[in-house]
């Protein structure tokens, strides 16, 4: 069953559970060219992801700021939270520490992307299904597993992605 609130709702409840422990660095909406000095800077002739949530958003300036953002995380990080990505892979130049994308609907395109998005920005990324999209992503999830299985991807895609039912994230 369903809780009973749209993406947006949810997106606020996860916001203000994670400043718990992230504080003011947790970001709702977050346009990964905001602030940016490096090559994903604003610019009108080139696609830029929103974040549905994003935490520590320190990797937006030229070159690599993993070791910082790993410092943020292991610092930071509650151990329920920390459990879920423990045997994920690291994102190796992230922009964020945690980057979540909410699905409460979308097309399996639009759901492929918000991993795609996830995957690539945070050093973990968690896209969080409400109940009844849950099979959805999942179904989406074991293609891309099958895809490297057969060699058809690096093995590295989307490995450091963990998908979170709803009610399980809360």
């Amino acid at each position: 069953q369903d809780l009973i609130m749209d993406a947006a709702e949810f997106q606020e409840q996860i916001k203000r559970m994670l400043e718990v422990y992230f504080g003011q660095s947790v970001i709702l909406e977050w346009p990964i060219s905001r602030g940016a000095t490096d090559a994903l800077a604003r610019n009108n002739e080139r696609y830029s992801p929103r974040v549905d949530v994003a935490v520590n958003t320190i990797g937006i300036n030229p070159g690599n700021r993993r070791a910082g953002i790993e410092g943020l995380w292991e610092d930071q990080a509650p151990r329920k939270l920390k459990a879920v990505t423990r045997d994920l892979w690291r994102n190796e130049n992230p922009r964020c520490s945690l980057a979540i994308e909410v699905v409460f609907s979308g097309s399996s395109k639009h759901i492929l992307g918000d991993i795609t998005n996830a995957s690539m920005m945070g050093l973990y990324g968690i896209v969080v299904p409400s109940n009844k999209m849950v099979t959805k992503v999942k179904r989406i999830f074991e293609y891309v597993r099958v895809i490297r299985e057969l060699g058809k991807a690096p093995e590295s895609l989307f490995q450091n992605v963990a998908i979170v039912p709803q009610d399980e994230f809360v």
